[in-house]
């Protein structure tokens, strides 16, 4: 029986396709930590292409994300995509696109999903190609900062924030060695949350928060990467801007 490998349409994606490059591949990195995710999800297999995906307040950011991309982008496949909700009764509008076939797209996602999972896993593999860029890219796909705005407004007290990271969607283990790489690599200090049960009742969920003496060395090593659309993530009056236009 003739591999993958062997066949003849692998042989000329592979003669023919462009290689990513290095800022490519950390974004692609990043993006993989947070929202994006194998073309077909609910699908095993389909590792070769990446499909991106933000809401329309993100627009601009999935621009981005597609100009960073765009040597390796199907090029009609930027496009809105509307879907119906059922359980709310509404109507979703998000904007995507998707990455060619590529074989090092391929590589990099084999390592999140192994052969043929639909779930994500986090290993040490994976979290050392992750660069300051692509820890901004995570930040701004799936980051969160807890302000304490209401606390703040009525007390005038000064709290520190805390940031982390949306990981509800991975097993303890993979938030166990983000919570162990962060400190090993770049000397910020982790912990982990519990954030009750999945709709499943029985798997719980779990949040990576930075400790909050580690705060300054995660903006620092972030900054020079977000957008300023996502400034509010990292910065308290671009945050009071922000709630102010999104109320």
């Amino acid at each position: 029986m003739i591999s993958k490998e062997e066949g003849a349409t692998y042989q000329k994606r592979k003669a023919t396709e462009i290689p990513i490059t290095q800022r490519q591949k950390e974004i692609i990195y990043g993006s993989l930590m947070g929202d994006a995710g194998k073309r077909d999800c609910s699908k095993k297999g389909w590792l070769s292409s990446v499909k991106f995906v933000q809401g329309l307040k993100q627009k601009d950011y999935l621009l981005w994300k597609y100009m960073e991309l765009e040597s390796i982008a199907i090029k009609n496949s930027l496009k809105e995509n509307t879907s119906f909700d059922k359980r709310y009764n509404s109507i979703n509008k998000k904007w995507i696109f998707y990455t060619s076939a590529n074989t090092d797209v391929e590589d990099i996602q084999k390592q999140f999903y192994g052969e043929d999972s639909v779930e994500k896993e986090i290993t040490m593999e994976i979290l050392k190609n992750l660069t300051p860029l692509s820890i901004a890219v995570w930040m701004m796909d799936d980051g969160v900062t807890a302000w304490s705005h209401s606390t703040i407004k009525r007390t005038g007290w000064n709290i520190t924030p805390t940031h982390g990271f949306c990981t509800d969607s991975f097993s303890l283990e993979s938030c166990e060695n983000i919570k162990r790489w962060f400190p090993e690599s770049y000397n910020i200090k982790c912990r982990i949350k519990s954030r009750g049960l999945c709709k499943d009742g029985i798997t719980m969920k779990y949040r990576v928060l930075i400790e909050h003496e580690s705060n300054e060395d995660f903006i620092a090593l972030i900054e020079p990467h977000m957008l300023p659309l996502f400034n509010y993530k990292i910065n308290y009056q671009e945050y009071l801007k922000w709630r102010k236009e999104n109320d």
